[in-house]
């Protein structure tokens, strides 16, 4: 499995992102700021996304994951926001759309493996719902 940490402008935390991730058992994470995003052609190799929502760019978090998942939809790649308690309406906007959801930062690799499960429609349907794509 593949999967890309993008972050708006700061790199430090989508270090840790990334590791984060591949502790989730990803054999590869790419880590990239918003203005050198990846292309759909390398985003089609993913199958997980995961944006860092920045505290006061809510809006550009937003723009971001919306130009990312248009780009992903073909692809069946996953996309996650990681955001904090404070960001629940960015994290509700995105948990509306297909193979889309959210994530409370920071990550671990645990809570990583069991979402990217529940948008795979691998989930128990008893506690989550299962993928909304």
């Amino acid at each position: 499995m593949n999967a890309a940490v993008i972050y708006i402008n700061d790199r430090e935390p989508a270090e840790r992102a990334a590791a984060a991730v591949r502790d989730a058992g990803f054999a590869s994470c790419t880590v990239s700021s918003s203005s050198d995003m990846p292309t759909a052609d390398a985003l089609s190799g993913l199958d997980m996304a995961v944006v860092l929502a920045e505290t006061y760019h809510e809006d550009d978090t937003l723009d971001l994951c919306r130009r990312i998942h248009g780009a992903m939809r073909s692809h069946d790649v996953l996309l996650l926001v990681g955001v904090s308690i404070y960001q629940m309406p960015l994290a509700n906007a995105v948990k509306e759309w297909p193979d889309a959801d959210f994530i409370f930062t920071p990550l671990n690799g645990d809570d990583l493996q069991e979402r990217r499960r529940l948008l795979a429609g691998e989930g128990d349907a008893d506690n989550h719902t299962a993928r909304k794509g």
